[in-house]
């Protein structure tokens, strides 16, 4: 199985009053940690990042990717991965960029588990992870309708057709 690997690190962090992925870790700054990370198992490697959203070009071989709808959060930045990637690889390792403790393990740990599923999406004290997870490409489909009707609530992928997980 061909696997490649997506890094969201847009949104607004109203919260945090700051981009989380540009957050201090170590020597670097937390996306970079966590697209190196990524690479070490994924090829291709995108960054999904907001229209508008800064990203400064520090990473070879990874391709910056841009929202097409502003404002629908993760999904919206699931699907553009999927539909960037859908000809290159057969899934696609999902993760947001403030998981500071991802490592190499835990992401072939994952994509060894897919097998014949369309989705694997962990599950930690009953609460799904859907921010760092293997999603096949063909479910692009699935995820396109979903942010057509306005249902961004990354939980509900655990619900897709009668749960994907």
């Amino acid at each position: 199985m061909k696997l490649g690997g997506a890094v969201l690190c847009g949104g607004k962090s109203s919260r945090m009053g700051r981009p989380k992925g540009f957050l201090p870790w170590e020597n670097e700054v937390l996306l970079q940690k966590i697209v190196r990370t990524v690479q070490q198992v994924c090829s291709p490697v995108v960054l999904v990042a907001a229209k508008d959203q800064e990203v400064p070009q520090i990473f070879k071989d990874v391709e910056i990717l841009r929202d097409e709808v502003e404002g629908k959060g993760p999904m919206a930045g699931l699907v553009v991965a999927l539909k960037n990637m859908a000809s290159e690889v057969d899934a696609v390792f999902l993760a947001s960029c403030d998981v500071p403790f991802l490592d190499e393990a835990t992401i072939r740990f994952l994509a060894e588990r897919l097998d014949g599923c369309r989705a694997l999406v962990p599950r930690v004290h009953d609460t799904c992870n859907p921010l760092v997870a293997v999603y096949r490409v063909d479910l692009l489909g699935n995820f396109e309708q979903m942010l057509e009707k306005n249902c961004l609530r990354m939980q509900s992928i655990a619900e897709m057709d009668g749960g994907l997980i």
